[in-house]
């Protein structure tokens, strides 16, 4: 994550945040705690006065990035959208809250569980789907988790104008208002068929 974001006043509001970029050179990452651990009143200000990531920011991300795909026209409603991770968030808190913000915006959330980033960017290749998300700090110690992006059909990583409107959209979200939102996307468990397609294209 980047150490030089300005800080804010934990109560600050949304609107009163003019960072104009929140990732750094390939997603975003650093420490993360839990939401009830925060002393700030919503997810962007922990991220900007705390330093900190929290399962309710990981949310707010990936729900962002859905609607810009969304809007953009990149996907349409129910459209797949590939989700994995490391093995460093035991509990699943900041796992689940991720895929919670890929169906509230109205997208099928396709989980492949713990794999390689490579794998899991091939398998948003091989079924087609809008995106992908890994969520990984990489070599980061293990009190830090992050979110990587792969744009669909060629697995591009995100243009800095990209990550710009990202920071955009999430700095317009209410999240009052997302932590009440319907699940309206699908869920489905893709684990197996994304490990032995991995296996194969090894062998």
């Amino acid at each position: 994550m980047n150490s030089d974001l300005p800080a804010f006043k934990p109560d600050s509001s949304n609107e009163s945040m003019t960072i104009e970029r929140i990732q750094g050179t390939d997603g975003i990452r650093g420490p993360v705690c839990r939401s009830e651990d925060s002393s700030s009143s919503n997810p962007l200000a922990a991220l900007l006065n705390e330093g900190v990531m929290t399962e309710e920011f990981f949310e707010l991300y990936t729900y962002a990035y859905c609607q810009e795909l969304l809007e953009a026209g990149f996907a349409s409603a129910l459209d797949l959208v590939v989700i994995g991770w490391d093995p460093r968030d035991l509990s699943g808190r900041f796992n689940e809250a991720a895929v919670r913000g890929i169906r509230k915006a109205g997208l099928t959330a396709v989980v492949v569980d713990v794999l390689p980033t490579p794998a899991i960017s091939l398998y948003q290749l091989h079924v087609g789907a809008a995106c992908a998300f890994v969520l990984t700090a990489s070599h980061n110690p293990a009190d830090q988790n992050g979110i990587k992006i792969f744009l669909g059909y060629a697995n591009l990583k995100l243009f800095p104008e990209d990550d710009k409107r990202l920071t955009s959209r999430c700095l317009s979200i209410d999240y009052q208002e997302l932590r009440n939102a319907p699940l309206l996307g699908e869920l489905r468990n893709d684990r197996q068929a994304a490990r032995k397609l991995f296996l194969d294209f090894m062998a």
